[in-house]
């Protein structure tokens, strides 16, 4: 039926993950689709409640490859890290996956919003809470390529607060 109307798609956001469905696709990303190898799992796992487990502690080296990813420093010669867990083993196969399929094996900033869902809300906090301290010290071209990212997280951060405490300084529009 999907290739009867050519040239349609519609997009989800599910909060812990995204799914696009088109005239020739079903694409997933994020947490809740990880390892899904049927159409009828993605329906099931569609119907579940957002979930995103528990957080877990943020290395160095992941924060580095996010500040990357978010700016658009992914080239053919960045050396992609030893992913620490689950979460960033998803992220680093995706970004391989992406630099892959580039002509020129670089990624623009728009390809971390087809891992984004892949960060548990609590970690991206995290990484901005880091960030947004460095801002200033951003090139203004760095700044602008990043600026699409940081604001949608910021307002993913502050959206999945459990409190107005947790929410507190992540809002990023005042220094973007």
């Amino acid at each position: 039926m999907m290739q009867t109307f050519p040239g349609w798609w519609v997009s989800f956001s599910l909060g812990d993950s995204g799914l696009l469905v088109s005239s020739d696709a079903v694409l997933v990303g994020g947490r809740r689709f990880w390892d899904t190898t049927s159409v009828l799992e993605i329906s099931e796992r569609c119907q579940k409640p957002v979930d995103f487990g528990p957080s877990e502690l943020l290395p160095d080296s992941m924060n580095d490859l996010w500040r990357s990813i978010v700016t658009g420093g992914i080239d053919q010669t960045t050396q992609l890290p030893t992913p620490p867990s689950r979460q960033w083993t998803e992220i680093i196969r995706t970004l391989e996956v992406r630099r892959s399929e580039s002509k020129d094996g670089r990624l623009a900033t728009f390809a971390y919003d087809q891992l984004r869902n892949d960060i548990h809300p609590q970690t991206r906090r995290d990484l901005l809470l880091r960030l947004l301290p460095d801002l200033r010290a951003f090139s203004p071209e760095t700044l602008i390529a990043a600026k699409w990212n940081i604001q949608q997280d910021s307002g993913l951060a502050l959206t999945e607060s459990a409190s107005p405490l947790d929410a507190k300084g992540t809002d990023a529009r005042d220094l973007v």
